[in-house]
């Protein structure tokens, strides 16, 4: 696909793409000329419009970043189960927990200077209430609805799975056929296509039980792009597909990765497909000791592409599967100073 192209490249080693259709779920990294993979070979700007490179950063002042993984998800309210069809909260009840999350916010909690928020305490309030943090990293279980997820008539109103949940940051709950033939899926709360993805947080077994979808524990989409994050510098959605959504010729991604550049996020780092539980972590912290270390601090895209060319050369790391779902949307550049001018990790 690149092939034809680049010879026009030369010697040009930075290439912005500024896409459209399906081309934006397309890693190019893991692109292969035949002889290997262009990782390393360039450094790929994925961008919404020209406009990106014009942007100015943010005077806005940043608040210590959020870290937040591993939600518990809750139990089904026995008094709320019938014989009839679960709605889609109780589907989320199969959820298993993601040990590799809290794993991965622990080893990054000394370098971004902050205490994750963890388990039961991670909710979709705590983001929704936050302003402009410095860097704001969500590892949990990402949902996403498309209207080709058609079940057979014995499997309606279930819950397709990998077969290993465990290792997984993954859910996609599936709607009857008839559904699907009337109308596109959509989460609590919205109808547009702004409501087909979500990230899963604390509580959201038992969302149909809260006040308002804003309390429900599935921050979708829609929700998200009202988040005040003018003066964060970059946003890392560590889940399975958080970088799909609804395709639309001439205006890219609805979804969480339009969400949050709308919001106010210089940078999002968001993924393509199912991601490993244990090989994210890895990958993560490879990144962050890339992007903030003591001796020379990296910038936001050459520090995942130094964590997915160290990833591949660890052992059963090798396939792209491992180190090339993680798209980085945005500016590029050294993160600026964290709040209180610190320039170095807390110990």
């Amino acid at each position: 696909m690149l092939l034809p192209l680049l010879r026009y490249v030369g010697k040009k080693s930075e290439l912005f793409l500024s896409l459209d259709g399906g081309l934006h779920l397309i890693p190019f990294d893991a692109l292969h000329d035949g002889r290997d993979y262009l990782l390393g070979r360039y450094h790929f700007h994925y961008i919404t419009s020209g406009r990106d490179l014009l942007r100015p950063p943010s005077r806005q002042p940043a608040q210590p970043a959020l870290l937040l993984a591993n939600p518990d998800f809750g139990r089904v309210d026995p008094r709320t189960q019938d014989s009839g069809k679960k709605s889609l909260y109780q589907r989320l009840a199969s959820l298993g927990p993601l040990p590799g999350t809290e794993r991965e916010a622990r080893a990054l909690q000394v370098l971004l200077g902050v205490e994750p928020v963890l388990t039961t305490a991670a909710t979709e309030e705590v983001v929704r209430g936050t302003r402009a943090p410095w860097v704001l990293h969500i590892a949990t279980h990402g949902l996403f609805l498309q209207d080709e997820d058609v079940p057979m008539p014995d499997q309606a109103a279930t819950v397709r799975r990998e077969s290993s949940p465990q290792t997984s940051r993954r859910l996609e709950p599936l709607a009857s056929p008839q559904a699907v033939a009337t109308e596109p899926l959509v989460l609590p709360g919205g109808t547009g296509l702004l409501s087909r993805s979500a990230l899963v947080l604390a509580g959201a077994v038992r969302g149909q039980q809260a006040l308002s979808s804003a309390h429900d524990g599935l921050l979708t989409a829609e929700e998200a792009r009202s988040l005040d994050l003018d003066g964060t510098q970059l946003v890392v959605l560590s889940s399975c597909e958080s970088g799909k959504g609804a395709l639309s010729v001439g205006q890219g991604v609805y979804g969480l990765r339009r969400a949050f550049l709308v919001a106010g996020a210089e940078t999002l780092i968001t993924s393509l497909w199912q991601v490993d539980d244990a090989a994210t972590g890895e990958l993560m912290t490879m990144y962050y000791r890339n992007l903030l270390g003591l001796k020379r601090p990296g910038d936001r895209l050459g520090s995942m592409i130094s964590a997915m060319e160290q990833m591949r050369r660890n052992a059963g790391r090798a396939h792209p599967y491992y180190w090339a779902p993680f798209l980085v949307v945005g500016q590029d550049g050294p993160l600026r100073a964290r709040p209180g001018n610190d320039p170095t990790p807390a110990r």
